[in-house]
């Protein structure tokens, strides 16, 4: 009995005289599970999802804005920022990007250039690989307490000075001042 059973569990097509039969082919359901090339305009690069300060001049000034690397450009060496504020511009890299490498990235000491170097930048930190951006724009600590990672900086004590003073004292009422 067995033995009938693994004949019939063997793969094979039904007979000739059945009325079964595969059906047609399905032009619509993919059979190619390839993955294609990101285009030129849209690629990878080693600061892509990264969050940088840039160092931007504003008037006589330079001052240091934060911005997270959304895009590159392959064909045009650039990097399409996205600013704090909901802005997106696109910058232009000094360096091509054979020329970054990973330990140059995560040196303390790296400081890049964009425009022509005009614009100075910094990296705040790395995205991952796979992982999505990290718009790291400001100071998070205030959510460390939230998070449980800190606790929240127990303030000096008051001076005698600021402490309330009892002024009435009875069985019914305490009164502090």
């Amino acid at each position: 009995q067995l033995e009938l059973w693994a004949k019939y569990a063997n793969p094979q097509l039904p007979p000739t005289d059945s009325m079964l039969s595969l059906p047609q082919r399905n032009e619509f359901i993919p059979a190619n599970f390839d993955l294609k090339p990101l285009p030129p305009s849209d690629c990878d690069h080693a600061l892509l999802n990264c969050s940088i300060k840039l160092q931007i001049s504003v008037g006589k000034r330079k001052q240091w804005f934060p911005a997270t690397v959304t895009r590159y450009n392959s064909i045009k060496n650039q990097i399409l920022c996205h600013y704090e504020d909901e802005h997106e511009r696109w910058h232009q890299l000094d360096v091509k990007s054979s020329e970054l490498s990973h330990s140059q990235l995560t040196s303390s000491e790296f400081e890049g250039t964009l425009d022509n170097k005009m614009i100075k930048y910094r990296i705040v930190s790395l995205a991952m690989e796979g992982e999505k951006a990290a718009m790291k724009f400001g100071d998070e600590s205030d959510f460390d307490v939230d998070l449980g990672k800190a606790f929240p900086a127990i303030r000096p004590a008051a001076s005698p000075s600021r402490l309330p003073k009892l002024i009435h004292n009875t069985n019914v009422l305490k009164f502090w001042h």
